[in-house]
């Protein structure tokens, strides 16, 4: 994907966000994979709380499970700054007796305020199908993520 591409695109998501809201953003980002769902998760303590979730089979959902840090995706994306998996299921990376076992599939950025900073939250796709995704669209919830930040700091 050219560069121009992606300023338009994250320009999009950009307007989205400012005059819509963010499930409004989510969506338009979920609309562009096959996930079901796209989220943005907190920080909380010892686990990764959703923030706001879009479930593109629900007009709207109550997300308020702590997932514990513990958890597999969360430890690599934390280590690395990002985790993609198509099939948790026989991924090696990730333990069969994760929190997150329901979960089949994910791609995931997190959210970080500066370099260097504190990680704060994380904006991810997941199912609990197989999935997979291009990867310049992992490259556009990369490139995303930022854009996130504010409603993040909201939400607390």
């Amino acid at each position: 994907m050219h560069e121009l591409d992606f300023d338009l695109r994250i320009a999009a998501v950009r307007s989205v966000l400012a005059t819509r809201g963010v499930l409004a953003g989510l969506a338009m980002l979920n609309h562009r994979t096959d996930y079901r769902y796209t989220g943005l998760f907190n920080l909380r303590g010892a686990g990764m709380c959703p923030t706001v979730v879009f479930d593109r089979t629900a007009d709207s959902r109550t997300w308020h499970r702590l997932v514990p840090l513990r958890a597999s995706i969360w430890r690599h994306m934390l280590r690395q700054g990002e985790f993609t998996t198509s099939c948790a299921s026989e991924d090696s990376r990730l333990s069969r007796s994760d929190p997150l076992n329901s979960l089949e599939s994910c791609c995931g950025s997190l959210l970080q305020p500066n370099a260097g900073a504190l990680p704060c939250g994380v904006l991810i796709h997941f199912d609990v199908q197989r999935r997979s995704i291009d990867p310049g669209e992992v490259s556009m919830l990369r490139r995303t993520a930022p854009l996130f930040l504010t409603y993040l700091a909201l939400s607390e």
